[in-house]
C-alpha cells in the first residue's frame, strides 16, 4: 500500500488551519501477525514499530499497534473506535503490551464478549467487540454471552451490560500474577476472587504439573494389550488401523514387559474414577535417579522379543518428525526426553481439555500418560494429601477460577495445562481436621464410583465436597451464588476429548 497525505486525501479531518482533528469513527478488524513473523517479513518496519509505538513491546502482535494508532487518529471526546478482535488478546502473552496500554489510558469504554460463540460463518475464532477512545474513565460497560445465547438479538440492549471498574481489573490481575484482564459476569466476582487469594499460596508451591510423553508417533509406540504372562505381553500395534505414512502395519507381537508401561489417553481420565487402560506404551528407558536409554545391543541380547518389535518397525521409528529420529543415539529413543522420571510415583492425573468440569483422578498405580493428559505431583513433603487436592481441583470453585482465567476453546471448554493451573491459590493454613474431612469425602466418592452406586448418591457426595471447599476458602452464601451461577450447569453428558499423535 502506498503512503498518503492526510491533507489531500481526507481534508474533512482537518480544520480551516490544516490542523488534524481526527476521524469521527474508526471501524476495524485489525490484522494479526506475531513479532517473530514481523521480524522475518518486515525487519525495517519492526524497528519503526518498536521506536514509535508503546504497544510494540515484548512478544507483541501487529494488531496491538492498530489500537494505539486508532486512539491517535480519532476525534476526541466520543466512543468512536470500534474494533472486532480475538478476546484472547486480553489474556495471551502477545497482548500484554496492549493490555498495559489500555489499562494506563483507560481507553476501553465497552466490551461485547462473545465467549465460545462463533460470529463468523467462515472462520473458527473467539471474538469480542471493543469501543474505545482517549477519554479516561473509571469504568467500562461489559457483556459476555454464554454459549448458545441469541447474541444478535441483544447486542443493542444496554440493559444486558454491566459496569466493571478498571481498579477491579487491575487488582485481579495483580492477584493472578500477570497483567491479563480477568472478567466476571457479576461484579461481585471480583470480591470472591480476592477472597480466595487471601492468605494463600499458588498451587505451584505445592504441586508440580507436567505434561505426558511425546512419542512423536503414538501409532507406533502405543499398542493395545491383548494378554499377558508373568514376564511378557501380547500386544497389537496400531490397533485402530491408522494409515499414516510410512505405514505401521496392524500386527501382533510378543514383547518382554520391561520396556512397556500401562498408558492413558485423554479419554481414559474421568473425575474421581479408578483409572483403567488396555493400552501400553513402548518406553525404552531404565528409570532410577535418571532415565537411561536401553541400547540396541542390549535389546538384542537380553530382550529378543522387544528387539524383534523394534527392528520390524525400524523405518517408521526413523521417519519420525521428517527423519529427525535418525540422528538420535538410538533411532527408537524419544525425540523430546521430557519428564521421563516423573511417572513412577503417586500423582493426580488430569484430562487436558474439559468442557463442563475438571476431570482429575487419583493415580497410585503409576500409570504413564500421553500429552493430552497432565500429571500433578506433590512438590514437597508439606503438600496436602492427594485426596484433599483432588477434591479442591475437581470442585466447582476451581472450575469457576479456570473459566474466568483460561483460554476459551470449542464448546466453551478449558485447558488444564501447567500455566493455567499454577496460579490457582491454595490456603496457606489448612487445619488437620479440614484436610481429613475433605480427604475422607473424596475417598468415599471414589469408592462409590468404583461400585457404580446410583447417580443421585454420587451427586450428593460431590455436593458435600463442593461445600467443604467453599468453607475452606471462607465463602458465604452470596459468594457461593456467584460461583455456582457462572459454572451452571457443571455436569454435561460428554466431554470434548482430543488425542493427537
Amino acid at each position: 500500500m502506498s503512503a498518503l497525505e492526510w491533507r489531500f486525501e481526507f481534508p474533512e479531518v482537518l480544520d480551516d488551519k490544516g490542523t488534524f482533528l481526527g476521524f469521527d469513527i474508526i471501524i476495524a478488524n485489525p490484522p494479526y501477525m506475531r513479532v517473530q513473523e514481523i521480524e522475518t517479513t518486515q525487519p525495517l518496519q519492526k524497528d519503526f514499530y518498536e521506536r514509535d509505538f508503546l504497544t510494540a513491546r515484548g512478544s507483541y502482535d501487529l494488531a496491538n499497534l492498530f489500537f494505539e494508532l486508532a486512539v491517535h487518529l480519532a476525534r476526541k471526546g466520543v466512543n468512536n473506535n470500534i474494533f472486532i478482535f480475538p478476546h484472547k488478546l486480553f489474556n495471551s502473552a502477545n497482548g500484554a503490551s496492549l493490555r498495559e496500554y489500555l489499562m494506563n489510558t483507560h481507553a476501553i469504554k465497552q466490551i461485547t464478549h462473545f465467549g465460545a460463540n462463533q460470529v463468523f460463518d467462515s472462520a473458527i475464532t473467539y471474538t469480542c467487540i471493543a469501543l474505545f477512545n482517549t477519554e479516561a474513565t473509571k469504568t467500562f460497560r461489559f457483556k459476555r454471552f454464554a454459549l448458545g445465547d441469541a447474541f444478535k438479538l441483544e447486542l443493542d440492549s444496554q440493559n444486558a451490560y454491566i459496569d466493571l471498574k478498571y481498579d477491579d481489573i487491575a487488582a485481579a490481575s495483580k492477584l493472578y500474577g500477570n497483567n491479563q484482564w480477568i472478567f466476571f459476569d457479576d461484579p461481585k466476582g471480583f470480591g470472591v476472587f480476592e477472597k480466595i487469594f487471601a492468605n494463600s499460596s499458588p498451587l505451584s508451591d505445592n504441586v508440580s504439573v507436567f505434561v505426558g510423553l511425546q512419542t512423536s508417533r503414538d501409532t507406533l509406540y502405543v499398542a493395545k494389550k491383548l494378554s499377558e504372562t508373568a514376564n511378557s505381553y501380547r500386544i497389537l500395534v496400531n490397533p485402530d488401523g491408522r494409515t499414516d505414512e510410512p505405514l505401521v502395519p496392524t500386527r501382533e507381537f510378543i514383547v518382554e514387559k520391561t520396556f512397556f508401561r500401562p498408558f492413558l489417553m485423554g479419554k481414559d481420565v474421568h473425575r474421581y474414577e479408578t483409572l483403567k487402560t488396555d493400552r501400553l506404551v513402548f518406553f525404552p528407558y531404565y528409570v532410577k535417579a535418571q532415565a537411561d536409554l536401553v541400547r540396541i545391543d542390549d535389546l538384542k541380547q537380553s530382550y529378543p522379543k522387544t528387539f524383534d518389535f523394534v527392528m520390524s518397525n525400524k523405518i517408521a521409528f526413523e521417519s519420525r518428525e521428517k527423519g529427525k529420529a535418525k540422528k538420535l543415539k538410538e533411532w527408537y529413543a524419544y525425540i523430546y526426553e521430557k519428564n521421563l522420571t516423573k511417572f513412577d510415583q503417586d500423582k493426580l492425573t488430569s484430562m487436558e481439555i474439559c468442557t463442563s468440569h475438571p476431570n482429575i483422578a487419583l493415580n497410585r498405580a503409576k500409570i504413564y500418560h500421553s500429552t493430552t493428559v497432565y500429571g500433578l505431583v506433590a512438590a514437597n513433603s508439606a503438600a496436602p494429601r492427594y485426596e484433599f487436592l483432588l477434591g479442591v481441583l475437581n470442585s466447582r470453585l476451581f472450575w469457576w477460577f479456570l473459566k474466568s482465567t483460561g483460554d476459551t476453546l470449542q464448546g466453551d471448554a478449558r485447558r488444564m495445562k501447567t500455566n493455567y493451573l499454577n496460579p490457582f491459590p491454595l490456603p496457606e493454613l489448612i487445619s488437620h481436621e479440614n484436610e481429613e474431612h475433605l480427604s475422607d469425602l473424596v475417598i468415599d466418592l471414589i469408592a462409590k464410583k468404583a461400585s457404580a452406586e446410583p447417580s443421585h448418591s454420587i451427586a450428593e457426595r460431590e455436593s458435600e465436597i463442593n461445600q467443604a471447599v467453599y468453607k475452606l476458602y471462607g465463602l458465604n452464601e452470596e459468594d457461593i451464588h456467584v460461583v455456582e451461577t457462572e459454572t451452571n450447569p457443571i455436569f454435561a453428558p460428554n466431554e470434548l476429548i482430543l488425542d493427537i499423535d
